[in-house]
């Protein structure tokens, strides 16, 4: 059990008086707690390996439960593809779960 923290970027579109939009993106920053993944499966589509696979465990993240995101960053800068966000509904928490974004 490792205690850290995870940065989800929000995409948000700002439209001004004149009509125009402006898009920024918003890191939030959530308390999480690491958890551990067995890994014994291989990339069916690429063949190559297993791709590296985090699973954050979040609680009391309040309004967050319902936005929409798709990139994520841990404490140390990496950006991961979010391919799980629902509630656990044994232990009520978020479970938040990613592979790492290779700029594609």
């Amino acid at each position: 059990m490792i205690f850290t923290q995870v940065s989800i970027e929000l995409q948000k579109t700002i439209k001004k008086a004149s009509g125009a939009e402006k898009h920024t993106v918003e890191l939030v920053t959530l308390q999480a707690k690491q958890e551990r993944i067995s890994q014994t499966r291989l990339d069916e589509f690429s063949m190559q390996g297993l791709k590296k696979v985090v699973r954050y465990s979040l609680n009391n993240i309040g309004d967050y439960e319902f936005v929409i995101f798709d990139y994520f960053l841990d404490d140390r800068g990496t950006r991961y593809k979010r391919t799980v966000w629902e509630r656990d509904t044994k232990t009520n928490r978020i479970i938040l779960e990613g592979v790492v974004a290779n700029g594609i």
